[in-house]
């Protein structure tokens, strides 16, 4: 069910983003989202009583977006070191 779950979330944002461009869905002749995420150097020790974990997180995100009169690119990327503890 997840993926019916980022389906909805997906399909949502692109209603919003078509709605501020004044773009008609109907007019929609390609929609694309890629994504890509790398999570490395994980690691996880315990010093004490609690357990500590961090890890390298990065994304490259690509869309596009095409009607019959103009075809819409965007693109996004970063990087980040997580860390957490339970």
């Amino acid at each position: 069910m997840l993926r019916a779950t980022l389906f909805d979330v997906f399909r949502e944002w692109l209603l919003t983003w078509l709605g501020q461009h004044l773009i008609p869905h109907e007019s929609i002749e390609l929609a694309r989202l890629k994504i890509g995420v790398v999570v490395s150097q994980i690691k996880v020790s315990q010093p004490y009583v609690h357990e500590f974990a961090s890890s390298h997180f990065s994304f490259n995100c690509e869309s596009e977006i095409r009607t019959d009169e103009k075809s819409y690119l965007s693109s996004a990327s970063g990087e980040k070191i997580w860390e957490f503890g339970w």
